[in-house]
């Protein structure tokens, strides 16, 4: 009897321990997100953007329909960008 309850409480306190290390990798990986996201969002207009223009100075957007006839079907937003644009004169 008294071997079965030390093995109750061998069994209780390796699980309690395995609870512990995986709550701190959690944590760990939660606060490495969390840097890797502050880094990208304080570092987001450090590069040019690539695009051309807007997609409704494109000589190519439809005011009326809405979406660029450049590329068939392709529904477009006015503050979209492109980067295969051809900017209106």
């Amino acid at each position: 009897m008294e071997y079965l309850l030390m093995m109750a409480g061998f069994v209780f306190s390796v699980v309690v321990i395995l609870i512990i290390v995986r709550g701190v990798f959690v944590r760990l990986k939660d606060c490495i997100v969390k840097l890797r996201r502050r880094y990208q969002y304080k570092h987001r207009f450090d590069k040019p953007p690539i695009a051309k223009c807007y997609c409704v100075d494109c000589k190519w957007y439809s005011e009326k329909y809405k979406k660029c006839c450049k590329f068939d079907r392709w529904a477009t937003s006015d503050n979209w960008f492109c980067w295969d644009a051809t900017p209106k004169e």
